[in-house]
């Protein structure tokens, strides 16, 4: 099992840098080319349609892998009556998408890109449940490897499109194509791997539960998109489209670490599922402590490494244009922590069927963050916004934690020296990065600080000699 674990987690993570890499070079060339007000509408359709995807899927991914991780030979059936479920589900989304954005009384531009994004979404939608039945399967590196070019066909298209000056929408469509495909490719190995047959059907007796055991997955998913996205939407009521141009690359940047998490719960959620039919709590808080661990350990360096280059890095790729998002990103990174211990927490709720109990959380961390950004925006603009989202990130941290502790046994002493050793040498490191940025380039600390954490970290006892081995030192 840990085997398994490892081998995903890998699988993912490296697919996950691979592909965060490309996107991260392909939106500093965006960035760049269309200029702050352009990359703030482009970024809000994007964010928009994204939100309504949550409709398209309903909870079910989450579901059908608990379910197919438990009763595995019911997978033709549960995947062909999903099928014809998602479906509907997308066009009810994309109607709600088109009818939202005239509501909201956006511009005829915006509205364009948004209704373009929104057909994304059903391709999104169906490509996601053929992913989580591959994922139940702990089949995860199809999917790996399919995020990975859809990616590198988004540039390639995107970049074209920049490259012949063509229409705005032609970026977005540059996720949409990829997506389209991204249907059949995991459409193919679904069938080679879990035994599924095309036959949509409707079946009552199988949907009916499965409707009911999706609803808290289907509330806490949307609370979390607008818990993500909702500084967004409000900043584009509030702000003008510079302002989200200067919001969108820190919040960007950020969210192309989030693989990271991501990546280790898809591993972890079938195993925990698994694991809670026979009461095994102990193994469960290993698998968590380990976890984190292995989160702590990139993620610490990670927050103060990018703090300490930010002025140099935002002025370098970005350009002097977006010289306010500097203060944002040095703000917003340090969310990153919390939100990661907080994605394996929130899978173990899940797992455990305490999904109602994850769904109130992010309730009360939504409107804390709505409460905080109509308070902060107005007077500091999006830095207010990147400081609600930290506010709201450590609050929600601590009420899970509380709640987590309740399940399982996790002592607070084991969390603190976890947090400790990682904490130490990532704070030497960021202090000798910007030491040496007086006399070097900024790459080359970087470089430097490498050495300098992992020295650290070492003296520390964050790391032993036994990390050396990838699958022992994940799991």
């Amino acid at each position: 099992m840990s085997n398994s674990i490892a081998k995903n987690t890998t699988f993912m993570t490296t697919a996950s840098v691979l592909q965060r890499v490309v996107s991260f070079v392909y939106f500093i060339i965006i960035a760049r080319v269309i200029g702050v007000e352009n990359t703030g509408d482009y970024f809000f359709a994007l964010s928009f349609s994204t939100i309504f995807l949550v409709i398209a899927d309903f909870g079910l991914n989450n579901v059908l892998v608990r379910e197919l991780a438990r009763n595995r030979e019911q997978g033709n059936s549960y995947l062909n009556s999903l099928l014809s479920l998602k479906f509907f589900l997308g066009l009810l989304s994309y109607v709600l998408i088109i009818l939202f954005a005239n509501i909201l009384g956006y511009s005829e531009s915006t509205r364009q890109l948004i209704y373009v994004a929104g057909i994304t979404v059903i391709f999104d939608s169906l490509q996601n449940l053929f992913y989580a039945s591959l994922r139940a399967a702990e089949k995860l590196k199809y999917e790996a490897f399919g995020i990975f070019m859809s990616q590198v066909i988004t540039m390639i298209i995107g970049t074209t499109a920049l490259l012949l000056r063509w229409p705005l929408y032609f970026l977005i469509l540059a996720y949409t194509i990829p997506s389209f495909l991204s249907v059949f490719y995991a459409g193919y190995f679904t069938a080679k791997n879990v035994g599924w047959k095309f036959h949509p059907v409707w079946k009552k007796e199988i949907l009916q539960p499965f409707f009911f055991m999706a609803l808290p997955f289907f509330a806490a998913a949307i609370i979390g998109k607008l818990f993500s996205f909702s500084d967004s939407l409000l900043m584009s009521k509030i702000l003008d489209k510079t302002q989200l141009g200067y919001w969108s690359v820190p919040y960007k940047i950020v969210f192309a670490f989030q693989f990271i998490p991501i990546a280790l719960t898809a591993s972890l959620y079938p195993v925990i599922s698994a694991l809670h039919t026979g009461e095994n709590k102990e193994r469960i808080a290993q698998l968590l402590l380990k976890g984190w661990r292995y989160l702590l350990l990139i993620v610490m360096p990670l927050m103060f490494g990018i703090y300490a280059i930010a002025d140099n890095f935002i002025v370098s790729f970005y350009t002097v244009a977006y010289t306010p998002s500097i203060m944002v990103l040095k703000i917003l990174i340090f969310t990153l922590v919390f939100s990661y211990l907080n994605y394996t927490m929130a899978a173990l709720l899940n797992a455990v069927n305490k999904q109602n109990e994850q769904t109130l959380l992010m309730l009360f961390a939504l409107v804390l963050s709505i409460c905080l950004n109509l308070w902060l925006l107005p007077k500091y603009l999006v830095t207010g916004a990147a400081i609600s989202a930290l506010l709201s990130n450590v609050i929600l941290f601590i009420c899970t934690l509380w709640r987590v502790r309740k399940i399982i046994f996790l002592p607070l002493r084991d969390i603190i020296t976890l947090f400790d050793k990682c904490l130490w040498p990532s704070v030497i490191m960021a202090a000798t990065v910007v030491y040496l940025q007086n006399y070097w380039h900024f790459i080359f600390c970087i470089i430097v600080g490498v050495f300098v954490y992992t020295g650290a970290a070492f003296i520390f006892g964050g790391l032993t000699r036994e990390d050396l081995n990838i699958k022992k030192f994940i799991l």
